[in-house]
């Protein structure tokens, strides 16, 4: 006669070996670095670019996915700077002591692998559904499961970076639930802002060869100092930064107000068709005086950055990153501020510039993964729970049940 008590010892093993083999299998997924996602979050849509690190598909690895109505309520409320609170990386011990207790509750939550915070949830599942979307146009591709991915985001004044790391890792955690698993690129607090991205998109900032690092560092060393206007238009809102930069780097860039300015009074569906009733602009009985009114903002808007950094030298690069591609308003401003500030003529970023975020996301993601191969770990990194973590874990969970079962 079988003895039930090793017969339930027997089936906890097994179970756990099966589980275990499981776990190794995803595992090496995850560690294959094969597909790297570059993701751009606008206010009101998300672009990804796919690439397969052996070689491109070019037909099928570009995405565009409109965010819901409370993703972009979120974008709008995380532009406003009574949403600022303390968050890492932390420029004193003060602002540490004074975050602590909220700290305290968004770790209780991820332990009980729940988001972090609402925010967090927003984001995460905004990113589930652009990486799950990149993942099925690589067709019969299991490696596009387990991609890594660099999120870059609009320089708001209440989006911390904790909350895009924090976000990646929520849809991470999701290995047993199905889906496309998302690593980070990098796990420190240098996720790229969209002008960063936008500038790598383009190809400013960057060295030809990247994997010949000698030749790389010299043309670096030679490249000239860039004061870059960038222009992110959606149809939410109109956000400009000004930056002054050699190179297009994974840098930690803390939000400074006096080169960033957005506003959700303008977007390109009331620059196309006028402003609406949504708008402070709308005046149904003199439309034609709303849309005039309306421009006259948006040009002072516009020329308000540029005028007040003038004083900093001529702008040298005008990027657009944008989906309204009919629209000739903005380019028409933007040409009539330059023209009316300086003689020189900057250089104006071309093409369709849907993608140009994501396409310099991938870009530098790209580049920072064969850094890290052949320098060593992520110098950045901030605490990660390791992928080998996770077979210990669900390993001796189930071999402990089994042994308590026996013991019993």
């Amino acid at each position: 006669m079988i003895n039930l008590r090793h017969a339930n010892v027997w089936s906890a093993f097994l179970l756990s070996l099966s589980l275990l083999c499981l776990s190794l299998h995803t595992v090496s997924a995850l560690d294959g670095i094969e597909y790297v996602y570059g993701i751009d979050l606008t206010t009101s849509y998300g672009t990804a670019v796919g690439l397969n690190r052996r070689y491109y598909h070019p037909k099928y690895n570009e995405i565009k996915i409109n965010g819901s109505v409370e993703y972009r309520e979120m974008m709008e409320r995380l532009s406003l700077p009574s949403s600022r609170h303390f968050s890492p990386p932390y420029n004193n011990i003060w602002e540490r002591i004074a975050d602590t207790p909220r700290q305290l509750a968004r770790r209780a939550l991820k332990k009980l692998y729940l988001p972090a915070s609402r925010d967090v949830a927003i984001l995460s599942e905004f990113l589930d559904q652009i990486t799950q979307e990149v993942a099925d146009s690589f067709v019969h591709v299991e490696g596009a499961w387990y991609p890594r991915v660099l999120v870059s985001t609009p320089h708001l004044v209440a989006l911390y970076q904790e909350d895009i790391l924090d976000a990646i890792e929520y849809g991470s955690k999701k290995v047993f639930l199905g889906g496309a698993v998302m690593m980070p690129v990098t796990r420190g607090y240098n996720q790229p802002h969209t002008s960063i991205a936008a500038i790598a998109g383009n190809g400013w900032g960057l060295c030809a060869n990247y994997t010949n690092v000698e030749d790389c560092r010299m043309e670096e060393m030679a490249m000239p100092e860039r004061k870059v206007w960038t222009i992110e238009y959606t149809d939410t809102s109109l956000h400009v930064q000004l930056q002054i930069l050699k190179l297009a780097r994974l840098e930690y860039e803390p939000y400074d107000q006096r080169n960033t300015r957005t506003s959700f009074d303008f977007n390109c569906r009331a620059s196309l068709h006028g402003p609406g009733p949504e708008s402070p602009y709308f005046d149904p009985d003199d439309p034609s005086r709303a849309s005039e009114r309306y421009a006259d903002d948006m040009m002072a808007f516009l020329a308000d950055l540029p005028r007040s950094l003038k004083d900093q030298g001529p702008i040298t690069e005008v990027q657009i990153v944008s989906d309204c591609r009919t629209d000739k308003l903005l380019r028409t401003m933007v040409s009539t501020i330059i023209a009316r500030m300086q003689k020189y003529n900057p250089h104006y970023s071309d093409g369709d510039n849907t993608f140009l975020g994501a396409r310099g996301a991938r870009e530098l993601a790209k580049r920072y993964l064969w850094q890290q191969e052949h320098d060593g770990q992520d110098s950045n990194a901030r605490q990660w729970p390791s992928k080998s973590s996770l077979v210990k874990y669900w390993s001796s969970r189930w071999l402990s049940g089994g042994l308590g079962w026996y013991q019993q």
